[in-house]
């Protein structure tokens, strides 16, 4: 090819007519930052999950049996994992290689905390898997085979409670101060104060789109109703608050900025009674949730 074969008469300039944003940086920062709190928040709510189980050293066999029989189903020890399992998920794909990460060693060790607890977890969830399907199995087959033919059925249910339940317990809460440290730097904490706008009632339709702003963003956030505190977070907490006081029409919220900022466009938007279509752009996420 020659420069006379192709001209530069041929080629059209092209121009752009518009620039990248300068602060694509800053935007991905404080995505990071919100996922961050996001990750502590289910942290604190996952080693909840397992210290409400009542997990302990149980000596006696009886006592320990019937404890596996509640806690440590094949069902129960799945919800175990796939809650921390999600939790690891949320945290490799938003926060681990970042700069931010990086740049805070506070977060890879809490990453440690959840690898080493969901391990643990998958171990109850195999022998709970071992004791229900295959004593099943063994009880349907024409043999006189039986799980204690292959180990002690009471050994088993010791490992899963003393040597993975129990430590998974322990990893959790040993992060528990850390994540409890994160949230906080890694949030903008606020009070909101809001009346509720004429004609409007908070029933379960407007309550639902709080929670749903609340879960959107997953940090905490408190409402005080009339002296009474409860998590905006959930629909129940939220609908039994508002029932007990319902002459009330000012809202105090408390919690990070983002959510708080899209709570109060909510109520500027008279709480989506004028209907989804009516709210601003902004809260766009309630329409396809």
């Amino acid at each position: 090819l020659t420069p006379e074969a192709f001209p530069e008469s041929n080629f059209v300039p092209i121009t752009s007519k518009q620039r990248l944003p300068r602060n694509v940086d800053e935007a991905e920062l404080l995505e990071e930052e919100q996922r961050v709190a996001e990750v502590a928040t289910k942290f604190l709510q996952a080693a909840e999950m397992v210290a409400g189980t009542g997990i302990r050293r149980i000596p006696d066999e009886k006592e320990r049996h019937e404890f596996f029989t509640q806690v440590c189903t094949e069902e129960l020890a799945r919800v175990y994992e796939a809650t921390v399992h999600n939790l690891q998920s949320t945290y490799d794909t938003h926060i681990r290689n970042t700069v931010l990460e990086g740049r805070d060693p506070r977060l890879p060790r809490l990453r440690g905390h959840i690898s080493g607890a969901l391990h643990l977890l998958q171990a109850v969830t195999y022998l709970a898997h071992f004791v229900e399907r295959h004593e099943a199995a063994f009880r349907r087959s024409a043999g006189a085979t039986s799980i204690g033919d292959l180990v002690e059925r009471s050994e088993v249910e010791r490992v899963a409670i003393h040597s993975f339940l129990l430590w998974a317990h322990r990893i959790l809460q040993s992060g528990v101060g850390l994540a409890e440290e994160l949230l906080p730097a890694y949030s903008n904490l606020q009070e909101l104060a809001l009346e509720l706008p004429d004609g409007v009632a908070l029933h379960a339709r407007p309550a639902a789109l709080i929670v749903g702003i609340v879960n959107h963003y997953g940090t905490p956030v408190e409402l005080e109703l009339g002296g009474r505190r409860c998590n905006a977070g959930s629909i129940l907490e939220l609908l039994v608050t508002v029932g007990s006081n319902p002459d009330e029409r000012r809202f105090l919220f408390r919690g990070d900025s983002r959510p708080l900022g899209d709570i109060q466009l909510l109520f500027q938007s008279a709480l989506g009674e004028k209907g989804l279509s009516a709210l601003p752009r902004q809260l766009q996420y309630l329409r396809e949730e």
